[in-house]
């Protein structure tokens, strides 16, 4: 009897040998939070045979609640849906910002933060800020705040206001900037030293007077920006 029940224990245990391997064996994505750099198929199972139920897009960010190591991909579980990890996956959420140049590593985390700051406290303006602006230099003895360069999508910005503004002002900074890239690219901008220029520096303090309601700012900022947008060029009492 005793040989037949060992044979029987042995049998189990071989079975059982994958499943606890599995169970022993770290998940294959260790982040709590996984962000999209392009486009990828949403689906309803792990497996690439199953029904695709949307895509991602850049930008896009999800909390994981679980993993699934599968033959060829790793699978994270995004709320009842699976997504699987690929190159345009990354833990960081830097990853998915316009690549920034000419700035030392704290002037880098200042802008970094701005963008967070954005994406934190409204999707409508995180989802503005992000397409529009494909490239960001930090450049010293800086005459203006800011300035994009629209057939580029290029914004160069100061970096004393990196480093003097508070986060909130910065992350204003990069809305009015990406206003202008959006003016362009809709057609409301004809050319770059046209005569409606005053009008469009309006529109764009407008758009980012209404960033800073919806964002949050100081009470000064708030102040100074509704009125620059009232009375600009002439911004002297302001």
């Amino acid at each position: 009897m005793k040989p037949f029940i060992t044979t029987v224990l042995c049998a189990l245990l071989w079975f059982a040998q994958p499943i606890l391997a599995q169970k022993d064996r770290a998940p294959c994505y260790e982040h709590e939070t996984v962000y999209l750099t392009g486009i990828m198929n949403i689906r309803e199972s792990h497996t690439t045979s199953s029904k695709v139920l949307g895509q991602t897009k850049h930008g896009d960010s999800f909390e994981v609640t679980d993993t699934h190591d599968g033959d060829t991909y790793c699978w994270l579980e995004i709320g009842d849906r699976w997504i699987a990890v690929t190159s345009v996956l990354s833990s960081e959420f830097s990853d998915i910002l316009p690549p920034i140049s000419g700035g030392n590593r704290h002037l880098v985390r200042r802008l970094v933060r701005a963008y967070a700051f954005i994406r934190d406290k409204s999707d409508h303006y995180f989802e503005y800020v992000l397409p529009d602006i494909a490239r960001i230099e930090i450049k010293s003895n800086f005459g203006p705040l800011a300035k994009i360069y629209v057939r580029k999508r290029l914004l160069e910005i100061a970096d004393d206001h990196i480093n003097d503004a508070d986060i909130a002002e910065i992350a204003s900074t990069l809305i009015h900037e990406a206003c202008h890239q959006r003016r362009w690219d809709e057609g409301e901008r004809t050319s770059i030293w046209d005569s409606l220029a005053i009008e469009e520096e309006k529109a764009c303090y407008r758009e980012q007077y209404r960033a800073i309601l919806r964002i949050g700012g100081t009470a000064e900022l708030r102040r100074h920006i509704e009125c620059v947008s009232r009375t600009y060029p002439l911004t002297t009492f302001c």
